[in-house]
């Protein structure tokens, strides 16, 4: 009797096994292939300088301004065989740098960032070896602060009145960026960018560290 007792429970241990092993190896066996099989992108950071020209008549007389504005992308590429579909990049977060370390601003929201060269785009296809912008701000030297490249529905950069205070401040600022596109991890990466009274043009590089 005991002998049936115990083939009966292991029996059933055996069984529940199978099925929890069942459920959690088919996760991990997409996880796998995701990391094997899938996209895999890379962020890297560039500022593109340009200069601008533009007229304005006053009093009869015409006048000739010209201006400086960098912008400061992402560049997304990747290096597997499979497209990375659906590929998406928001701001998440903007900090400065006060006494030797990064602090909040009260940027409390994530919105989606605009693609250089096809702003209508809410996301793109990014074929192996292809690289692609994603414009993160714009800076100008002929006003202080600087201007996210935040998308509408339309393509439309977007100015939320309540953080107009936090984009008209110098000083050195941490932006923090997600990208993500279908069968791939969500890829991270922090930009800093330091731009001073007085200072042209403005720095920026990778934040590596958390400070």
């Amino acid at each position: 009797m005991n002998n049936i007792l115990i083939g009966w429970g292991l029996g059933l241990i055996s069984t529940l096994f199978g099925w929890v092993l069942g459920l959690i190896s088919k996760p991990i066996a997409d996880w796998v292939h995701t990391l094997w099989r899938g996209p895999r992108l890379t962020l890297n950071v560039e500022s593109n300088p340009h200069q601008f020209q533009f007229g304005e008549t006053d009093n009869n007389t015409f006048r000739q301004h010209t201006y400086h504005e960098v912008y400061i992308n992402v560049e997304v590429s990747n290096d597997k065989q499979r497209t990375a579909e659906n590929c998406r990049a928001w701001l998440v977060n903007i900090e400065k740098h006060y006494g030797g370390e990064f602090e909040p601003t009260g940027f409390r929201d994530s919105f989606p960032l605009i693609w250089a060269y096809d702003a209508k785009a809410e996301s793109v296809p990014v074929a192996k070896d292809a690289v692609l912008r994603v414009n993160v701000l714009t800076i100008r030297d002929d006003r202080p602060g600087f201007t996210p490249r935040l998308r509408g529905d339309k393509g439309e950069v977007l100015s939320p009145k309540q953080y107009v205070s936090v984009f008209a401040e110098n000083g050195t600022h941490r932006f923090t960026v997600l990208v993500s596109a279908q069968d791939t991890p969500t890829r991270c990466i922090r930009l800093c960018v330091e731009r001073e009274d007085g200072q042209w043009p403005p720095k920026s590089w990778e934040c590596k560290t958390n400070s």
